[in-house]
């Protein structure tokens, strides 16, 4: 293959890994960054880069931060009440950013620019001199229709006014683009374009020599569940354990406790907690609470792609109990590897089974870790992803 002048574009600068959004740019690029030449450019939405200079030059060989103000947010989202774009697509845009990029795309002259999310496509609409890769990572839409049966009365109309705007513009970002790639093939199946052979599967890894399992932690975490705490489907995924699952595990088991560990808990989180039900937010490095859990579990009812913190856990030889929902984006496990169940009642049996047998959890954990290193080795992946933008950029026949 021949070294590549790449340019991403993100919606958020992908440090810290805190969403799978950057946990999938942030190992993107630095596996990339092997064999090419790789410039990142970046919203900084949140304002708090200073904090994250020192990791800048670890990321990619060039960096460009793009502000976003709060005034702006404001007046964007004003804005997109009058336009066809989807509300999110409006509310990371602005014409001067616009321009930045447009004259980095110029002075730059990258052989390839890949965008994550459709929320940034419309920078790169008009630029049609570099070849151009979309990552939808997950269909939006779809994780959209099944939020909005789920909204309240006020909030209805927003949600469908945003469903039918980004299953308009899914297809049409297709069509302005030269490459498509998405986590799952569930996901690619269920996108809203006519011509999917052109769309490439490329999942998340795992990077299993960072995760990976401390013999010598105690185990005294029982249950955990992990993510942001923020995003709507882990709220959704947490409340349903804790009102339908848990209790069931509790009567055998009334010690049970359920820790909650991830950034940014919302008030309907925080208020969840009790002397049963541990929220922890934030922590700087998350594999301490998976070395020290005896089981991991991810009852997801909503959301679409792949569910990065199963990876993870499996990676640390912790069972798992997850949803068939959750497991959409796992291709090829097994009984062996974790359990998947929906029923409240199947799913607290099988808690229950891993609780009341620990050479059951031990041999589980083992067949997690070795599942993950076969199949979602970061490494593996991203080299096949790295084959098809060669492709792409005209560099391979």
């Amino acid at each position: 293959m021949i070294k590549l002048k790449i340019l991403f574009l993100l919606s958020r600068y992908p440090y810290p890994i805190n969403k799978g959004d950057k946990l999938r740019a942030y190992h993107q690029i630095n596996n990339l960054r092997n064999n090419n030449e790789v410039h990142l450019i970046a919203i900084n939405e949140e304002l708090n880069q200073n904090k994250y200079e020192h990791n800048l030059e670890t990321i990619a060989d060039f960096v460009t931060i793009l502000k976003l103000s709060k005034l702006q947010k404001i007046w964007n989202l004003f804005r997109s009440i009058f336009s066809k774009f989807p509300f999110q697509t409006e509310y990371f845009y602005t014409k001067k950013n616009k321009m930045i990029i447009d004259s980095i795309v110029e002075r730059y002259k990258p052989d390839i620019i890949i965008c994550q999310l459709i929320r940034m496509g419309k920078y790169l609409e008009s630029i049609d001199s570099v070849p151009k890769v979309i990552d939808y990572i997950d269909v939006l839409s779809k994780g959209l229709e099944l939020r909005k049966s789920r909204v309240s009365f006020l909030l209805k109309p927003i949600f469908d006014s945003e469903y039918k705007r980004v299953l308009e513009y899914e297809e049409k970002v297709n069509s302005k683009f030269d490459g498509s790639i998405i986590i799952t093939e569930n996901d690619k199946n269920a996108l809203p374009i006519n011509n999917k052979s052109g769309v490439m599967v490329v999942p998340n890894g795992i990077e299993t020599d960072y995760f990976q399992p401390d013999p010598e932690l105690k185990k005294d975490i029982d249950l955990l569940f992990v993510g942001n705490m923020s995003y709507k489907p882990n709220i959704d995924a947490v409340v349903y354990f804790i009102e339908s699952i848990f209790p069931l595990v509790k009567q055998k088991h009334p010690n049970c406790k359920f820790h909650i560990v991830g950034s940014s808990p919302s008030l309907r989180i925080k208020r969840l907690v009790n002397k049963s039900v541990i929220v922890s937010g934030w922590v700087d490095d998350i594999r301490p609470f998976y070395n020290r859990a005896k089981i991991f579990v991810a009852p997801m009812q909503i959301g679409t792609g792949l569910q990065n913190k199963i990876l993870e856990a499996m990676s640390m030889s912790i069972p798992a109990v997850i949803s068939s929902h959750a497991a959409k984006g796992i291709e090829g496990c097994s009984a062996n590897t974790v359990f998947i169940e929906d029923s409240p009642m199947e799913f607290a049996n099988r808690i229950l089974e891993l609780i009341e047998n620990p050479i059951l959890r031990e041999k589980m954990g083992k067949e997690s870790r070795q599942f993950v290193k076969k199949h979602y080795s970061w490494e593996n992946i991203v080299g096949d992803f790295e084959k098809y933008l060669n492709k792409i950029a005209n560099r391979v026949e």
